[in-house]
């Protein structure tokens, strides 16, 4: 009985180191990431020019210069500054059979769009995993969706709500009616 005992404890053991193992990879391990501390410039104290390889350029501006309309509108449609994040969106798809909600968490989102061809390869989806546990590190939930709002692709090569609404409304984000911020947040969604 004794040695079935130990047996099992070992075993118990080694499951969970082998989980704990597998969490700090997930967590902590990103020398094979893209570089997150890049992504501080769509996140600016001031309007700025940003720039990513595999965007291109655009102009990056304050969660404070999105304006409140925008960020409403933005929030009902796609992501929240109060997302979960992405491991207890994760966790909470694995444990419920319940369909998930469709708004982007905006790590995830950010994640997708750093330098990577589409792929639904396995080794892609935990890269993409990996890279926005490392973005909710770095990053607070405010500065997350100003860069997501950053880097929102809108169509005919916008990138960034401030494009986006000088292109379709000529002026600038703060300054939308609640119908124009409904519309460019639909477009993200949508944009052709």
């Amino acid at each position: 009985m004794r040695t079935l005992l130990k047996i099992a404890g070992f075993l118990a053991g080694s499951v969970l180191l082998c989980l704990l193992a597998v969490f700090c990879w997930l967590c902590f391990y990103s020398r094979d990431l893209p570089d997150v501390s890049a992504l501080a410039q769509y996140a600016p104290a001031n309007v700025t020019q940003a720039t990513d390889p595999c965007l291109g350029s655009s102009i990056a501006v304050p969660y404070d210069a999105l304006g409140a309309n925008l960020r409403n509108a933005i929030s009902a449609v796609e992501t929240s500054e109060a997302d979960p994040g992405v491991i207890s969106t994760t966790f909470r798809g694995l444990l419920t059979e319940e369909p998930q909600q469709r708004t982007t968490i905006a790590s995830w989102y950010i994640s997708r769009t750093m330098c990577r061809a589409p792929s639904r390869e396995l080794r892609r989806q935990f890269a993409e995993l990996r890279t926005a546990i490392q973005l909710e590190r770095h990053y607070s939930r405010r500065r997350l969706f100003t860069m997501y709002a950053n880097r929102v692709y809108l169509g005919a090569g916008l990138i960034g709500v401030q494009q986006g609404s000088a292109f379709h409304f000529r002026k600038q984000p703060a300054e939308l009616t609640p119908p124009e911020a409904a519309l460019l947040a639909g477009l993200i969604r949508g944009p052709s």
